[in-house]
């Protein structure tokens, strides 16, 4: 895995998470400046982006954070309907 971040972005919450989780992955530094280099990442032009072994490309910190809690046994995210749009509606 690789994930592209910018310094004082939410991208933060996704490089806690992978640590948080022992993860093995890359960090790439990235300047919100410089919009060429977030667009060969993100057509968006923003980060957190989070490459996956497999070529798949994640976009928006909510969306990794899911993904990564439920990838590593659901830890962090809350389950039943209620708790997990708690969860959610925090993370928004």
């Amino acid at each position: 895995m690789k994930l592209i971040y910018a310094k004082g972005a939410c991208s933060l919450s996704v490089h806690i998470m992978l640590r948080e989780l022992d993860l093995n992955f890359d960090a790439l530094r990235v300047s919100l400046e410089e919009k060429s280099v977030l667009e060969s990442y993100n057509p968006k032009s923003y980060v957190p982006v989070l490459l996956l072994e497999d070529g798949t490309v994640l976009t928006e910190a909510i969306s990794i954070l899911q993904y990564l809690s439920e990838s590593n046994g659901g830890v962090y995210m809350p389950n039943g309907s209620i708790h997990r749009a708690k969860c959610t509606g925090w993370l928004t």
